[in-house]
């Protein structure tokens, strides 16, 4: 019989040994403290702002910004303008663990930047969908309303010929 509760089972931590605990502890910080890791944070925030709610995705002037590489690009731009510290932080060692962090980093933000791609992809065929289907209607009331007047006005001209 276990002697750890249920809610300690599912923490991971638990199963591991001190060495192995420390050694994530220093991975943790070598991810937390690397100077990508606020670019990071930006790329996963834009990401979740663009799924919760794609209208964020629109400029003051309430016309479309498309999450393209060129906007993404522009954003970026604009983020790291901001924050110059980053392009200025001393660069790391040449170690191994210091190239390892490095590709982590390039390849999450390569990956976020493909969602971002993809979600403006959806976001365009649910606007093109909504636009299309909206005409569709506004051509539908119309014929009916055709087909409404024609009959009103046959039976005023039966009426009047009686």
């Amino acid at each position: 019989m276990s002697s750890t509760s249920s809610s300690d089972d599912d923490n991971d931590e638990n199963r591991l040994d001190s060495n192995d605990i420390q050694l994530l502890a220093v991975q943790k910080s070598l991810i937390y403290k690397h100077p990508l890791f606020r670019v990071l944070v930006y790329v996963l925030e834009r990401c979740e702002q663009a799924t919760l709610n794609p209208s964020l995705l629109l400029n003051n002037d309430d016309s479309y910004q498309s999450s393209s590489s060129s906007s993404f690009e522009h954003n970026l731009k604009i983020f790291l303008s901001k924050n110059p510290d980053i392009l200025t932080t001393s660069k790391h060692n040449n170690d191994e663990t210091s190239t390892i962090i490095d590709n982590f980093y390039i390849d999450a933000m390569q990956v976020l930047r493909i969602h971002l791609l993809e979600l403006d992809k959806v976001n365009d065929l649910c606007r093109d969908f909504c636009q299309r289907y909206i005409a569709c209607l506004k051509v539908k009331l119309n014929a009916n309303n055709i087909f409404t007047d024609d009959e009103d006005d046959e039976d005023e001209d039966f009426q009047a010929n009686l």
